[in-house]
């Protein structure tokens, strides 16, 4: 048909996957390259989890010096919104992707034209832990590795679409792949893992952060409207009655830094930006809080707290 044509394709801007696929043939072959269309069934737009894939789709292999490589041009032009309208957005996750991962949504009808070692039938590909072509998209914008992708789609399949923002922020810190994933298995909700990060920017180790999210339960961490960076506090989540507790913080905005235990309250001594001292605990909770302005009856501000218990 006309309207599928590599032409067509080429001057309208618009077309179906055969109209992509096609005319990505032909520009592969202007350049030099040896490029095969290939058809067959995929998981993406109207793909329904837990029913058999349709024979719907059409896409590309090409070959660069000597070794093949999968392409979607189709999907990498954009995607379908929920309004069901086209979105124009580039996505380069579908060019050169990894054979094991592009597994995940197309299958070729001819069974052979995977670029993978194993023999897969449309059984095994309907039995794959489907992922939303999408996620793809934000997995390579994020800089997630091949290899940690593999994974998630193995362990959480359709589940990793609720594990975006925890993933894409653990990366974004620093975590190893081995770190994100204990985190992820745990499945912390979302506040939960931003509040436990905003702890990193006080000055909490990585350690302490990973120990954090991994056991559940956190140091409390408030939004405050100066500067702080702990030097030397707890680390643990619950303090205990009766114990002295060391605190040592740093502060270039601050006026006063206080230990507030329950209704008991321990002025940390000042020098320069610095603030230390020892506090008793007698109740809870136990708050680390802070003054930035000058008069001595200006309000402070809690940045931290800690569970109580005797």
């Amino acid at each position: 048909h006309e309207e599928v044509s590599a032409q067509s394709t080429f001057e309208s801007g618009k077309s179906v996957c055969q109209g992509y696929s096609d005319l990505t043939l032909q520009l592969a072959e202007a350049l030099g390259l040896k490029a095969v269309v290939l058809g067959g069934y995929s998981k993406g737009y109207s793909y329904i989890p837990g029913k058999p894939s349709e024979n719907n789709h059409a896409w590309n292999t090409f070959r660069i010096d000597g070794s093949w490589y999968l392409m979607d041009t189709t999907w990498g032009a954009g995607s379908i919104g929920d309004d069901r309208k086209f979105r124009q957005e580039l996505s380069y996750a579908w060019f050169a992707m990894d054979p094991q991962l592009f597994l995940l949504t197309h299958f070729p009808e001819d069974g052979s034209s995977t670029l993978l070692p194993a023999k897969y039938t449309k059984s095994d590909f309907d039995r794959l832990p489907y992922v939303m072509s999408g996620i793809f998209d934000e997995l390579y914008e994020k800089g997630i590795s091949v290899s940690l992708q593999r994974r998630l789609a193995s362990e959480f399949g359709s589940g990793l679409e609720d594990k975006r923002y925890s993933l894409f922020e653990l990366k974004k810190v620093g975590f190893g792949d081995e770190e994100i994933l204990e985190v992820l298995r745990k499945s912390p909700e979302d506040q939960s893992v931003f509040e436990v990060l905003e702890l990193g920017k006080l000055g909490f180790s990585k350690a302490d952060l990973l120990s954090y999210l991994v056991n559940g339960t956190s140091i409390k961490v408030y939004e405050i409207k100066g500067d702080l960076r702990v030097i030397d506090v707890p680390k643990i989540p619950v303090l205990q009655t009766g114990k002295t507790y060391a605190f040592k913080v740093e502060s270039k905005q601050a006026y006063a830094v206080a230990v507030i235990c329950g209704k008991d309250w321990t002025m940390l001594t000042r020098d320069g930006s610095i603030f230390s001292g020892e506090t008793k605990v007698t109740s809870g909770p136990v708050k680390l809080a802070l003054r930035f302005e000058e008069p001595k009856s200006a309000s402070y501000s809690s940045a931290i707290s800690y569970e109580v218990i005797k």
